[in-house]
């Protein structure tokens, strides 16, 4: 979608769920204290170069699953100068959402690896893991959670949307830098797959 060189192209892609067939898959909720054990893990496996944090996550945000910033979930990789990588849940409800930051995003391009077992929490490691090429970096997770647990299960059937953000239905920003290419995957990866 973007070039790290020229700023942000306007283009993404969207992953529509009709609620017919394969496309339930990507609905990817997850847990609440209530519903414990039914979330839907996932896996994000994607080669790309983090372009210029111009200090606004939301310019970051390479995959997103949800229709706004209240119910939902995303990935974003931020380049210089912040160099971090975060999976963000509820990132709109500054008192009730929960993300873990990972320093280090590598410089250039590189392959990212980020698992979540469904739970809606990010401090274990069990929990959210993040690899950078072929090393994983959980060790080093700053894991932040506003409001302790998530009171409420992520649970959409909005699209999955891939080189940008959402608010209102409409797209907040677009990836600043390159992708070559993403997967998504349902389950947790095998960790022998982040490697080259």
């Amino acid at each position: 979608p973007g070039d790290p060189d020229d700023g942000p192209h306007d283009a993404y892609l969207e992953l529509i769920n009709t609620g017919t067939g394969f496309d339930d898959d990507f609905d990817f909720e997850t847990d609440a204290v209530a519903l414990a054990g039914n979330g839907n893990p996932f896996s994000i496996v994607a080669w790309l170069n983090a372009g210029q944090d111009p200090g606004d996550d939301f310019d970051a945000i390479l995959v997103q699953k949800g229709p706004t910033f209240d119910n939902e979930w995303h990935v974003a990789p931020q380049g210089a100068p912040s160099h971090n990588t975060e999976i963000v849940f509820n990132e709109g409800a500054q008192n009730n959402r929960m993300f873990g930051r990972q320093p280090g995003t590598p410089t250039g391009f590189h392959l990212l690896v980020v698992t979540h077992n469904g739970s809606g929490f990010v401090g274990g490691p069990e929990e959210t893991r993040f690899y950078f090429n072929d090393t994983e970096v959980t060790a080093n997770m700053i894991a932040i959670n506003d409001g302790f647990d998530l009171n409420a299960p992520i649970e959409s059937d909005a699209p999955v949307r891939v080189g940008a953000g959402a608010f209102n239905q409409d797209p907040r920003s677009y990836f600043e830098g390159a992708v070559g290419f993403i997967e998504i995957w349902q389950g947790v990866l095998d960790p022998a797959y982040a490697t080259f």
